[in-house]
């Protein structure tokens, strides 16, 4: 599942391991693409 939303957002697998462990912030424009992929709401805005 991480590559694929990896994939998705058009990132590098380490960029998205550094949000998953919360080194960096996930920008917006990625979370709203992270969601459309799960098709579940996970982030507080």
């Amino acid at each position: 599942m991480a590559k694929k939303l990896a994939d998705e957002c058009k990132v590098p697998l380490y960029t998205f391991n550094n949000w998953r462990s919360g080194l960096v912030k996930v920008p917006e424009l990625a979370k709203d693409k992270i969601e459309e992929v799960i098709n579940t709401k996970i982030f507080d805005r």
